[in-house]
């Protein structure tokens, strides 16, 4: 048995591993690229960008100041996937040769800052956000680019997804903090031109999510006592009764409360299970009576909630589609239907101050792209760059926007531009400065069709100067619950500079095909449909042009870790080698200290794992260790959870009592480019240097015309 369980030394300047990985992956290829420029058919590396998105390639972000940065150049726009790249005079020279040549290190994770909220006067962008050295402060930034300052602050922060509330003077900001971990949270009161925080409610409750009443005489929020979540305002000095405005039933949560534009009333959502089904209704509380009274009639997963400041109309964001839509109630009469039904999951809804326009971000075929439309239009321009992320949209006066986007080569970073597309738009970088410091790719978007019929998208990254055939690797990405986009992912570039085609699908179970897909999973009677549908991706990904070889190389993180361990034992030879990064091995302990979207989502496809022993021993990598033959590493990166270390550390020795080949890495501090370079080290050894294309045969010579009767 050649067992390997290393302790990983750090990743240094030295880049040992980086170059072995750039020096393999151009071992055979460099050559040709010489040979190729000799005889001026050097263009030819650089393939056009449209048939690359049809074979699954992408295009190359140029690594100049402003991309690197996470800033759009020129016009600020994201490359178009379509469009061919101009001629080089030059050979194209591949990232992972480039990576030898500069000595390129790994890219560190970049700063995200929170979601962001304008003051009233629409000068001044508030937002949480660590700074140079780790500390998360309070950000105030002109909306102009002019000048920005740091708040520190008396307790440890809790982002909220609404960002911080500015009071309607625009002279306090309300944020959630802890006075110390693990403690309740509590809301504080931040002076907006400087001096002490003040604290709204000092009780045992934990208390979340202020909202400021439109005329500032009060502050909503959410908090959290006798077992259960409910809404209660208090003065904003903090010098008055805590009210109570709900008491839902045992079980039920009230949360997400919204003013109406008058400060009459609140609407908040309100959790239910009714049979087997679980969601949530809108409901209202008077603040002069305390009458409380249900708006919506049938249960869905609802969030967002937002008062049109202009109609008796809330909107929110509603399951009750294919997709997530922006749905509408009117609180008097229940009346309900549905604003934005587009495909794509749409989330974080905001009314303009008259309530006539909405913003919103859909997410679609690996982007998340910012929406504008007429509350009574039919649809919504688009006014983002595109290939990334967009959220946190807020309406500024002007009919402006302002909003955070994170670009799939940059740092998330706000821009602040016209309410239309095409305007021109300005950059706000965040605090703590970030470098790649390389070129990054762009990923193209891919559909395709298995053997049995399924239609699957995902995300295909590959570098367009790479030579030859590219080796496969299908990577399996962790949090199922969570959409599949196309923000900065270290794992996934860093195998694609070493070399790697990598494709990453959205599996059926997680969000963004649409409810069908995603409820497709539950609805399998197999426990290994998971499986077999990634062997039928992996089939479907080695007809892509642009790749070789007879099976996939599979990276795993987390529960794709777990997917990628239970198919190369359920399946032996149907793939080339295993990279685990951080799997998921025992169902048991992730269920206890796992997070809360992750219990909710195995719960609904899988059952409880006490309960359904059978179906989930099958999808254990234990169950089916011992018959693993590839080649195969499993990662331990040290950003996991205590009790996810000794799943790892109980499954390598489980491993090693079967004497199953292996190596074991234990890695701490590094980042998750680092992880992901030690991976494509690993496969690159086992799945050898890149295939040159096999030449065309030269056209077959004209065979001798024969003598023409009237020349004898």
């Amino acid at each position: 048995m050649s067992t390997s369980r290393t302790e990983a030394p750090e990743v240094d300047e030295s880049l040992t591993q980086a170059e072995d990985v750039a020096a393999s992956v151009d071992a055979a290829a460099s050559q040709a690229v010489e040979d190729e420029a000799s005889e001026g058919d050097a263009t030819e590396i650089a393939l056009d960008s449209a048939a690359m998105v049809a074979e699954g390639g992408p295009v190359a972000e140029p690594a100049d100041d402003e991309a690197a940065a996470g800033t759009p150049a020129g016009e600020e726009t994201a490359p178009d996937a379509s469009a061919a790249p101009a001629k080089a005079e030059e050979p194209v020279e591949s990232l992972a040769a480039a990576a030898l040549r500069n000595n390129w290190g790994p890219v560190p994770d970049p700063p995200e800052p929170g979601p962001a909220n304008p003051s009233p006067d629409g000068e001044t962008l508030a937002f949480l956000a660590a700074d140079e050295t780790g500390e998360t402060r309070l950000w105030l930034y002109a909306v102009d680019g002019s000048t920005r300052r740091s708040v520190g602050l008396p307790f440890i922060p809790v982002v909220d997804t609404d960002g911080p509330q500015w009071s309607p003077d625009g002279t306090w900001i309300a944020l959630t903090g802890r006075r110390f971990h693990a403690g309740p949270s509590a809301i504080w009161l931040a002076p907006a031109n400087g001096g002490d925080c003040i604290i709204v409610a000092n009780h045992q409750a934990s208390d979340r999510q202020p909202r400021w009443s439109p005329d500032g005489s009060l502050i909503a929020f959410v908090s959290h006592r006798d077992g259960r979540d409910t809404i209660c305002v208090s003065l904003p000095a903090g010098d008055g009764p805590i009210i109570q405005l709900t008491w839902g039933l045992p079980g039920q949560n009230d949360s997400e409360p919204t003013w109406s534009d008058d400060s009459s009333r609140i609407a908040f959502l309100r959790s239910f299970i009714d049979g087997e089904t679980a969601g949530d209704h809108v409901w209202t509380v008077s603040i002069a009576t305390g009458e409380t009274k249900q708006a919506t009639k049938k249960i869905a997963n609802r969030h967002g909630l937002r008062w049109n400041p202009g109609k008796i109309q809330v909107g929110f964001i509603t399951d009750e589609g294919e997709w997530l839509n922006v749905g509408v109630v009117n609180p008097d009469n229940s009346a309900g239907w549905n604003l934005a039904s587009e495909a794509g999951d749409k989330d974080d809804p905001q009314y303009n101050s008259d309530g006539a326009r909405m913003l919103y971000t859909r997410g679609l075929k690996g982007e998340v792209r910012l929406g504008e439309r007429a509350t009574s239009g039919a649809s919504a321009d688009l006014l983002d760059p595109g290939m990334g992320i967009a959220s946190s949209p807020r309406w500024l006066p002007g009919k402006r926007v302002v909003y955070r986007f994170a670009p799939a080569t940059g740092a998330p970073h706000f821009i602040v531009q016209d309410a239309k597309k095409d305007a021109e738009r300005s950059i706000l970088l965040p605090p703590a400065e970030w470098d790649a410091g390389r070129p990054l790719i762009v990923p193209a978007f891919v559909e395709i069709e298995t053997a049995s019929g399924a239609k699957l998208g995902g995300l295909f990254y590959r570098d367009p100067a790479a030579d030859g055939l590219t080796p496969a690797v299908l990577l399996l990405r962790d949090a199922p619950y969570a959409r599949n986009d196309a923000g900065f992912r270290p794992v996934e570039q860093a195998l694609a500079a070493a070399g790697f085609a990598v494709f990453v699908p959205t599996m059926p179970g997680s969000p963004g095909l649409g409810k069908k897909s995603q409820s497709s999973l539950r609805d399998a009677t197999s426990p290994e449909a998971d499986s077999l549908l990634i062997l039928e991706i992996a089939k479907a990904m080695l007809e892509f042009e642009t790749v070789h070889g007879d099976t996939v190389a599979l990276v795993g993180e987390g529960y794709g870790g777990a997917q990628a361990l239970v198919l190369a034992g359920a399946r032996p030879g149907s793939v080339a080698a295993v990279a685990a990064i951080d799997p998921i091995a025992d169902w048991d302990d992730e269920f206890d200290q796992g997070t809360p979207e992750w219990r909710a989502w195995q719960s609904k496809f899988f059952g409880l794992p006490t309960l359904n022993r059978g179906s989930h021993a099958l999808r254990t990598p234990a169950t089916l260790a011992g018959v693993i033959e590839c080649p195969l590493m499993v990662i331990d990166s040290g950003r996991v959870s205590e009790g996810r270390s000794r799943q790892i550390e109980n499954l390598a020795g489980i491993l090693q009592e079967l004497d199953v080949q292996h190596t074991w890495l234990q890695t701490q501090g590094e980042s998750r480019w680092s992880t992901g370079e030690r991976a494509a080290a690993f496969l690159r050894e086992t799945l050898g240097p890149n295939r040159l294309p096999e030449p065309e045969p030269a056209p077959a010579a004209p065979e001798p015309e024969g003598d023409r009767a009237e020349d004898i």
